[in-house]
C-alpha cells in the first residue's frame, strides 16, 4: 500500500511518497528541470504529446536517479 505520485504545485513539480500513515516530501523539481528530464508538466503533455514528450521508460529512469539509494 506504498507509492509515489507526482504534484504539480504552481511552477514546481513536487514528488511524493505516500504511504497508509502518511505522506512524505522526496523531491521538487522546477519547471525547467521537469522539462529537461522529460517529466510531463501540463496535463496535456506526456505520453500524448507535447513539449516533455518522451517514452514511459525515460520517465521513470529519471525518476530513479532521484530516488533509488
Amino acid at each position: 500500500n506504498r507509492s509515489v505520485a507526482l504534484v504539480r504545485v504552481g511552477d514546481e513539480l513536487h514528488l511524493l511518497g505516500v504511504a497508509e500513515h502518511g505522506i512524505t516530501g522526496i523531491r521538487v523539481f522546477s519547471e525547467d528541470e521537469a522539462y529537461e528530464l522529460g517529466l510531463p508538466f501540463h496535463a496535456d503533455e506526456g505520453e500524448y504529446g507535447g513539449r516533455a514528450s518522451v517514452p514511459l521508460g525515460r520517465m521513470v529512469d529519471a525518476l530513479r536517479r532521484f530516488t533509488v539509494r
